[in-house]
């Protein structure tokens, strides 16, 4: 019978992880002394005992079975969630992505999967886990998988070393989802890519120095906005390489990340995660919870009446500049790392607002990060906070910022706080006398 080496053990004589024409297999030496490389070729002679296979005779040679293994990796066609021209324009790259993964499967590469600290985070997650383990399992793969939430949207050199010691292996897939596209990550992901197969999912601005060496999807190249939330991206990424993904758990990431695709219908489940997203569960974990309508309910009501609290006790200014609602939110109060973050209050506050004012642009502020978060009909009238944040960032090069038009953050050092607060109040106020007409 003719092997197919992908790898092998650590040893003089060691054990081979082959493809045969039975599958995935184990070569045990029983009675041969070789050490092949990857992709080596071989005859041999023996016995099978379940997926073991104990080689008493090994002789070396050419076969085409490299090119059989990697001819199973084919993409599914599927039907976007919904009619848009980006993901259409994503289609064929999302595919390819596909294919290149299941290709790596196929030779046996582990998987590390890092994901974002929020429910599109934990969903896109949960959408990429799932498809890898449904595809393996379909081919008969012996995979290994480990997952990682990832507190912060900049992947840094701490996060590569930690991922660098999971496995020996040559060229494991890394995934980054729903961060690490952006310029911070830049230094660490690039040295990634010599080390790893690098795919990022981000829906976020993003460098080009960044993600010029790995393989990445992202609605910003193809037409799109952050509406096309990362979670949106891995559900059509698990359609396309495994055939199937859980339909309604798109619909938590686009509530909790406010997509203009989301429906009206609140999902109690996009809150309990973002709620769940500081404790730092696995993925496991987190789908333990999603099963459990029991503790989506209880957890739902416990998040409730600690964002009731914290709202209460948040100071929020209200100014009225024509027929634009200005808040300027003090989120001094809010702990780091403890449920509610300042993004669910701040939110929370601006969304109240906004039921009764179609025009609504908020600025909050803490020690070091001011956040923005703008209504659709005021950004529809021409109000973008990174408007805001390139001039103040063009005065002030010690804050760094970005994100969403209408929704962004910057961050300062401390000390500058007052500064960077002053011109941010003034700058805002002048775009939105500016837009409603009113003399500056």
């Amino acid at each position: 019978m003719n092997f197919l080496v992908l790898k092998k053990t650590l040893s003089n004589n060691p054990d081979y992880y082959c493809y045969c024409e039975k599958g995935f297999v184990k070569v045990i030496q029983e009675k041969t002394r070789t050490d092949l490389n990857e992709f080596a070729c071989f005859k041999a002679e023996g016995f099978f005992k379940g997926k073991e296979f104990f080689a008493e005779k090994i002789i070396e040679q050419k076969n085409d079975l490299k090119e059989e293994l990697l001819a199973k990796a084919k993409s599914f066609d599927y039907d976007n969630l919904v009619e848009d021209d980006c993901l259409n324009e994503l289609k064929p790259i999302i595919r390819e992505a596909a294919e290149f993964v299941a290709k790596q499967l196929l030779l046996l590469r582990p998987v590390i999967i890092r994901f974002n600290d929020d429910c599109d985070g934990i969903i896109s997650g949960l959408y990429v886990k799932n498809a890898l383990l449904n595809y393996a399992n379909k081919q008969g793969i012996p995979i290994e998988l480990k997952d990682d939430q990832l507190n912060s949207a900049v992947y840094d050199a701490n996060d590569l070393i930690w991922d660098s010691d999971k496995f020996l292996e040559e060229k494991p897939v890394l995934f980054l989802l729903d961060l690490g596209a952006n310029k911070e990550s830049s230094t660490a992901v690039n040295e990634a890519s010599k080390k790893f197969n690098v795919l990022i999912l981000d829906h976020h601005p993003h460098s080009e120095e960044t993600v010029q060496h790995t393989r990445f999807i992202s609605p910003m190249n193809t037409g799109g906005t952050s509406s096309h939330t990362t979670g949106l991206l891995a559900y059509h990424f698990a359609l396309a390489l495994a055939g199937k993904a859980n339909k309604e758990r798109v619909w938590f990431s686009l509530q909790s990340d406010k997509s203009s695709f989301r429906k009206e219908k609140e999902f109690k489940e996009a809150v309990v995660l973002d709620y769940l997203s500081r404790e730092e569960y696995s993925l496991k974990g987190y789908e333990e919870i999603l099963e459990s309508p029991q503790k989506i309910n209880s957890l739902y009501d416990q998040s409730k009446r600690k964002l009731e609290k914290s709202v209460a006790q948040t100071e929020v200014k209200e100014e009225k500049i024509e027929s634009v609602l200005f808040l300027t939110v003090n989120l001094s109060k809010i702990k780091k790392r403890a449920y509610p973050p300042k993004g669910i209050v701040l939110n929370t506050i601006h969304n109240s607002r906004e039921k009764t004012n179609e025009l609504v642009a908020t600025v909050s502020y803490s020690s070091d990060t001011i956040q923005f978060r703008v209504s659709t009909a005021l950004w529809k009238k021409g109000f973008k906070a990174t408007d805001v944040i390139k001039i103040v960032t063009s005065e002030y090069p010690q804050a760094t910022g970005g994100g969403h038009e209408q929704a962004a953050a910057m961050r300062y050092p401390e000390e500058l706080k007052n500064l960077i607060l002053e011109k941010t109040l003034e700058e805002t106020k002048k775009i939105i006398k500016k837009i409603t007409g009113t003399h500056v």
